[in-house]
């Protein structure tokens, strides 16, 4: 196969080029083999990579257990549909990777978006029905041109464009192209970064057409602290990742720094600085948290603050329960949504460590960072409204309803009986993608009528974006998604989670708010949605 190389800096009128450039470059030429049988018909291999777009009939990633299953299972949902009008909705993430724990990831996300469609393409659903395809960029994105250039190949239909999980550099260009250039809607699920996210209030913004499903990290921050009023001008630690072209670790950095900066003062000792080679590379890091854990154990700083990715959190927190510090009993790192596969990536004897022997010198580690979803968060959330207000009382919608919708997750899973592989809603990735695709299908629907057509523009989808709120809420199993003219979620709940490494499940710490309590007026967005 010809590979072409990366192009630098680009105008847009060069990234129409560039798009049809990779095309040509990726295809193989008439003189060469087959690709590898595993990489699919209609896929095309690029070194470690098999990118490209699936209907289902093509499995990225199919040695991962219950993978063959639930591509099949799109691959049979999207041949029913086929003679209907439908739309077609791709979910553009990575879906290829070497470690063990992303590929778990992976898996929950392809499984949720799965059920979505099912549920958007029931007997009773509103049109038009979905038809899915999972479109693979590269790890990183760093091969988005070249798929994007097939989705536009391949799907006429296509509507909305779902995913954008990694807060990258590529991934911000993926997301430009798409939103600008091809005009089509997109919604964001793990892309936390404010740069990634549409300013309030203004004519012209940087993605026409985009609608997110979480909130950014400065709103997970602020959630944070006003869960926990205790962390403000307490004396804490900062450990960043300066890698560039990262804006996941950037942003991390700026919400941290931020929560430190309480009254214009700094709260504890000086940021703790490294630049990783790489999302899942060590490089020289693990000594550098080596002196970094020394340090913090002289300090009276027992909370820390990580801006940095799953792969070098665990790293860091081995050292930290393996450094000697008698001046401490325990640490609380927080950390960003990135740590939803750091439970994975964890085996007994990391636990073990972690959890510390504070007799002999050695502290134990928690976690606690914000999950995009949990299964416990509705009921633990109610459980405890109830307990406030004496049973005395319904609880409100902005918990029954998510429950409810949480409830039907369930029962999907349950109707499956296993035939798109082991589902875990542990890691809220499952919940999470659902609810994405469940917010692209309630975008279509609204747009068929206003339009009075089966199948809308995608024009007419980006018009009716900011109607999703108040009445005509978007009510996923991960809570109310209220969408600002914008296309930000207005006041997400943001369940809190701690990994304790004695336990064998994560734990529910309680459902936070961006702006200190739950989204008034059954989710009416107010004037200012700052």
């Amino acid at each position: 196969m010809r590979i072409c190389p990366s192009p630098g800096p680009v105008t847009v009128g060069a990234v129409v080029l560039g798009v049809l450039a990779a095309g040509l470059c990726l295809h193989r030429l008439p003189d060469e083999p087959d690709p590898p049988p595993a990489c699919g018909k209609h896929l095309v291999l690029h070194g470690d990579d098999c990118l490209g777009v699936s209907d289902g009939t093509d499995v990225f990633a199919s040695g991962v257990p219950g993978m063959r299953q639930v591509f099949a299972r799109i691959a049979e949902q999207n041949k029913a549909v086929a003679g209907e009008k439908h739309a077609t909705v791709a979910l553009l993430i990575p879906l290829e990777s070497d470690s063990p724990a992303v590929r778990r990831q992976i898996l929950s996300e392809v499984q949720g978006a799965c059920l979505a469609q099912a549920r958007a393409n029931g007997e009773d659903a509103a049109k038009p029905p979905i038809r899915l395809v999972l479109a693979n960029p590269g790890r990183e994105y760093r091969h988005w041109r070249y798929t994007v250039g097939e989705l536009r190949r391949r799907e006429p239909h296509l509507r909305i464009v779902a995913g954008f999980n990694l807060s990258l550099e590529d991934t911000r260009e993926a997301m430009e192209y798409v939103t600008n250039t091809l005009r089509v809607p997109a919604v964001a699920s793990l892309v936390t970064a404010s740069d990634f996210a549409n300013p309030e209030g203004r004519d012209e913004v940087p993605f026409p057409g985009l609608a997110r499903a979480i909130p950014t990290s400065e709103k997970q921050a602020a959630a944070l602290l006003r869960f926990d009023p205790g962390l403000v001008g307490a004396e804490t630690a900062l450990v960043a990742d300066h890698r560039p072209e990262d804006s996941y670790n950037r942003a991390l950095r700026e919400a941290f720094t931020e929560a430190r900066e309480e009254n214009g003062r700094s709260a504890g000792i000086q940021d703790m600085r490294f630049v990783s080679p790489g999302m899942e590379k060590p490089g020289v890091t693990a000594n550098e948290f080596q002196d970094f854990a020394a340090n913090i154990c002289r300090s009276n700083a027992r909370v820390v603050y990580f801006a940095g990715r799953a792969f070098h959190l665990e790293l860091f927190i081995k050292k930290l329960a393996g450094a000697y510090c008698r001046e401490k009993r325990s640490y609380t790192v927080i950390t960003g949504s990135s740590a939803t596969t750091l439970d994975e990536r964890l085996d007994a004897r990391d636990r073990a460590l972690l959890s510390g022997d504070p007799g002999a010198g050695k502290p134990s580690v928690s976690v606690l960072y914000p999950a995009p979803a949990h299964p416990d968060a509705w009921s633990t959330a109610i459980a405890e409204w109830k307990a406030a207000k004496d049973g005395r009382r319904t609880p409100p919608g902005y918990l029954t309803e998510p429950q409810d919708a949480l409830e039907t997750l369930r029962r999907d899973i349950a109707r499956e009986a296993g035939g798109i592989g082991p589902v875990s809603l542990d890691d809220g990735r499952t919940i999470m993608t659902h609810d994405v695709v469940l917010l692209a299908s309630e975008e279509l629907a609204r747009a068929a009528h206003t339009s009075g057509t089966e199948l809308p523009s995608a024009d007419r989808v980006r018009k009716d974006l900011g109607k999703l709120n108040a009445e005509l809420r978007v009510v996923g199993a991960g809570g109310w998604t209220c969408l600002t003219n914008a296309g930000n979620p207005y006041d997400k709940a943001v369940p809190l989670v701690r990994l304790v490494p004695a336990s064998r499940r994560l734990t529910l710490e309680g459902v936070a708010w961006p702006e200190g309590q739950p989204p008034q007026e059954d989710c009416v967005v107010p004037a200012n949605p700052q």
